[in-house]
């Protein structure tokens, strides 16, 4: 833009297009600015809301955290409350347990007098100020009169009787109006002294129901230590017990492996008398094969002596019936006992015991095969029934009967029977 001759505007001319550019108009080149301008601006504030719009969320994000923490703070001063709280009340309920209840029934009187003597010192102050109040209007009163009275003794006649008499109505309503406002803080103040008489007459009574709720519980607590202490003697018992049955499974322990031992021992002893017995029995097969051996050889010889005297009693022998021929094997077997026991004596005390065993087999074989007729049967069927078969005492003491009653059947000897006696004692 530029001016001419007379002063005005005249737009400036455009500059020279150079060559290969393409030449636009003001106001086009104005346009395209504008829009550039607005690009800009526009491209600034999609920006400056992505800006807005991210501290936006950052805010939110401390807010939110702010609001936590707050809520946890609270949350946190609402438990410590809590606790205080109740530290407090089980302070209180210690020390009211402490002091007990007549402790507190004086405290609480104590006070109930205290907040008395403060409320009638107050009342009386209340009445001084009050007394001092009506005598200072009575004297204003009198002098307002006394001035009346000389006013109107005076002659001047200041002012008239009317106005002194609105004056003096005046200062009786002022005085009314005072009166009935310190009637009513009286009132107000006996009011606050009612209340606070039936406030300390409610916590006085709640302080009762405090305590006796507080002496049963101390009651209670008292109770359960008594069931604690006496839950504690009886575990204690039962430990006691525990150890002495303990201590009495141990001693058992002991026996049985005392007993263990023993029993192994008696087996130990009980095999070699075994062995021991085994011994015997094969030496005595011997001793007695070779005692058979000789008595063949004496029967033989004492057969060929006595043929000729046997010979004219063939015909008894023929005529003895199955009975005597029985009898005849059983004193047979008989003197085999008896020979048997006869070569005892050399024997050890353990070859006895085994004699006497081999001897009542025998005698239960006799018996089985002999008739129950004879009497020795029936001796021998009762010594089966009475001792069954276990060699002791008596069994020995039945057999030596036996032995010397077949010996006095027979009218031998007593050598056999007094050899099997000897056998006996030792």
């Amino acid at each position: 833009m530029g001016r001419d001759d007379g002063g005005a505007l005249v737009p400036a001319p455009a500059p020279a297009p150079t060559p290969g550019q393409v030449y636009l108009p003001a106001w086009r080149r104005a346009y395209d600015r504008l829009v550039k301008m607005l690009r800009q601006a526009y491209a600034q504030a999609e920006e400056l809301s992505v800006e807005r719009e991210h501290l936006i969320t950052e805010l939110q994000f401390l807010q939110s955290g702010i609001r936590e923490r707050e809520e946890i703070s609270q949350a946190r001063l609402q438990q410590i409350c809590k606790h205080e709280e109740l530290r407090k009340r089980v302070v209180e309920a210690e020390t009211a347990a402490r002091i007990g209840g007549k402790e507190l029934q004086i405290h609480c009187y104590k006070k109930l007098a205290e907040l008395a003597e403060d409320d009638l010192e107050d009342f009386k102050s209340c009445i001084s100020n009050l007394a001092a109040e009506n005598t200072e209007l009575k004297e204003k009163l009198k002098k307002f009169e006394s001035q009346v009275e000389i006013c109107t003794d005076n002659s001047d006649h200041q002012k008239s009787g009317k106005d002194i008499r609105e004056e003096i109505r005046k200062l009786k309503k002022a005085y009314m109006i005072l009166r009935s406002e310190k009637d009513k803080e009286i009132s107000a103040l006996q009011a606050e002294k009612n209340f606070v008489c039936n406030q300390l007459k409610t916590m006085e009574e709640d302080y009762s129901g405090a305590i006796k709720s507080k002496s049963i519980e101390v009651k209670q607590a008292q109770k359960l230590l008594q069931n604690v202490d006496e839950l504690q003697v009886a575990a204690q018992k039962k430990d006691d017990e525990i150890v002495r049955l303990q201590v009495e499974v141990t001693n058992a322990k002991e026996r049985m492996s005392i007993l263990e031992d023993e029993l192994q021992k008696m087996r130990s002893l009980v095999k070699d008398k075994d062995l021991e017995t085994d011994k015997n029995e094969d030496d005595q097969s011997d001793t007695s094969k070779m005692s058979k051996k000789d008595i063949n050889k004496a029967n033989r010889k004492s057969k060929s002596t006595r043929t000729s005297q046997v010979t004219p009693d063939i015909s008894r022998t023929s005529q003895v019936t199955p009975d005597r021929r029985e009898v005849k094997t059983t004193q047979h077997m008989r003197l085999r006992l008896i020979r048997n026991a006869s070569l005892a004596p050399s024997s050890p005390p353990c070859r006895v015991g085994f004699t006497l065993v081999k001897a009542w087999n025998l005698l239960k074989k006799v018996h089985r095969r002999a008739q129950p007729i004879d009497g020795f049967a029936k001796a021998l069927l009762a010594l089966d029934k009475r001792l069954h078969g276990s060699a002791d005492s008596a069994m020995t003491m039945e057999i030596q009967k036996l032995i010397e009653s077949l010996w006095i059947s027979r009218g031998g000897s007593l050598s056999p029977s007094q050899k099997l006696t000897k056998v006996f004692h030792q």
